[in-house]
């Protein structure tokens, strides 16, 4: 029943269709325009027959597009251009999306290592410089010492000095109280 009333309802398109084909035909011919002025009822059997005709091709075209499946509705072949579109845009978009990650886990690995070169430059750095630190506080204890060393023989010299001197000067002490008595 569903299939008889859809039949029937394509039938009546594709004779409005046929209909409106034949009147532009009749429209743009000045020969059949005449012949429905002088004979009425013979141009409307003709006209019948135009219209049988193209109601037959237009069902004929129409079996043979869906037998070969060729003819697609036209929303549902946008929809699939659409969705196809969708597709190869949602793929570009991953592909960059996947090169984007790519070129910055790249970046990231060359700013690692090059913050690595300048931590291992810097930590070089800072073992020269504990290095020369070092020396330089080796020469500073070496340089106290030996102050301190000249400082003890210069302190023990001028001992020796004074205790020549008060030695000089007990004999001569003594040689002038000899000499008195």
């Amino acid at each position: 029943m569903v299939y008889a009333l859809l039949q029937g309802h394509v039938s009546e398109h594709v004779s409005l269709q046929a209909q409106g084909e034949v009147g532009a035909m009749i429209d743009a011919s000045p020969e059949l325009q005449q012949q429905l002025q002088q004979d009425p009822e013979g141009a409307q059997i003709r006209i019948d027959a135009m219209i049988a005709q193209r109601c037959a091709e237009i069902t004929a075209q129409l079996v043979r597009n869906e037998a070969m499946g060729k003819q697609k509705d036209p929303l549902v072949a946008l929809k699939e251009r659409e969705l196809d579109l969708r597709a190869m845009d949602m793929q570009r978009k991953a592909t960059e999306s996947f090169q984007d990650m790519e070129m910055k886990d790249s970046q990231f690995e060359e700013k690692t290592d090059v913050d690595k070169m300048k931590l291992e430059e810097d930590e070089d750095q800072a073992k020269e410089r504990i290095r020369i630190a070092d020396e330089k506080l080796a020469q500073t204890e070496m340089l106290t010492r030996e102050k301190m060393q000249m400082t003890r023989d210069i302190a023990g010299a001028k001992l020796g000095v004074e205790k020549m001197k008060r030695t000089a000067e007990d004999r001569r002490t003594k040689a002038i109280s000899k000499k008195k008595k």
